[in-house]
């Protein structure tokens, strides 16, 4: 939790230089953090399941570049963003809050591996049984962007535990979590393999190429039996307003951190250009 709140700080402080939006996230998080007592607000901000996420995802490694093999150099920003997805409880139930995430970066920020951590830990670590993790595009090419990193990190995961080469089967086309009968696997719009999914998570990659919502339609439909999905749509910005990620999505997620709509199962953080920047 030192990150998320040295996360928090350095942007509450002007020394990280961020945008309005960014702002708004830690703005929102904090208010609820204000609220978590109440009996009128539904949730509680866990600070031990927090942490457990981020643990997890230290034990991880990174899988292209220079980093390549090295543990995972987890970014206070992305501290923040895994933090908040897993810390932030249900009272009633203890399950997340957060069902729904909307993350919008620049290239070369590290989406892809961060999806990958967090799809492997929802595999893994929330005890859910016989889950269905995919990563999702428009093309089997996009769609292997985060499944060959998460592939790879369970490589790297299976080497450096003993019991994690026991738990973990990396196939071609699959990964297999054998200690909850779970699987991560990759599916695409042009394949024609979006039938029939039951997804406990799902990453939808650079959700602005998209040209319709079938691909986030189905996965959405799919997790309906699920008693605590999660949905995660990462993309850089695009160029494409009338997409569904730029008129719904994205629309959507500024107006739930601006206030002017309230969503609480949805987490957003869009890295942007303020104007006149």
């Amino acid at each position: 939790m030192k990150q998320v709140q040295r996360y928090i700080e350095a942007v509450r402080s002007g020394a990280e230089i961020t945008c309005e939006l960014v702002r708004l996230a830690i703005d929102r998080h904090l208010a609820d953090l204000e609220k978590q007592d109440s009996e009128f607000f539904d949730f509680t901000f866990s600070e031990v399941h927090a942490q457990r996420a981020i643990s997890f995802v230290k034990l991880l490694r990174h899988t292209s570049g220079k980093l390549a093999g090295e543990l995972f150099n987890l970014q206070d920003n992305q501290a923040f963003t895994v933090g908040l997805l897993f810390g932030w409880r249900n009272k009633d139930d203890g399950t997340r809050r957060f069902t729904q995430t909307y993350i919008e970066e620049a290239r070369k920020g590290g989406k892809s591996q961060l999806a990958a951590a967090i799809e492997i830990y929802c595999g893994l670590c929330e005890g859910e049984e016989s889950a269905e993790i995919y990563t999702a595009a428009t093309t089997r090419d996009q769609a292997d962007m985060v499944f060959r990193a998460a592939k790879k990190m369970c490589r790297y995961l299976s080497k450096d535990s003993a019991s994690m080469k026991k738990a973990i089967s990396v196939m071609a086309h699959s990964i297999v979590l054998n200690n909850t009968d779970s699987f991560i696997q990759k599916v695409s719009a042009d394949a024609g393999t979006l039938d029939g999914l039951n997804p406990h998570c799902a990453v939808i990659d650079e959700y602005h190429a998209h040209k319709n919502d079938l691909v986030k339609g189905v996965i959405q439909t799919g997790m309906g039996s699920r008693s605590n999905p999660l949905l995660m749509i990462i993309t850089t910005a695009g160029f494409d307003k009338d997409s569904p990620c730029f008129k719904v999505e994205r629309a959507n997620a500024v107006a739930v951190l601006k206030g002017e709509r309230r969503q609480d199962n949805l987490f957003a953080l869009i890295f942007t250009l303020d104007e006149g920047d």
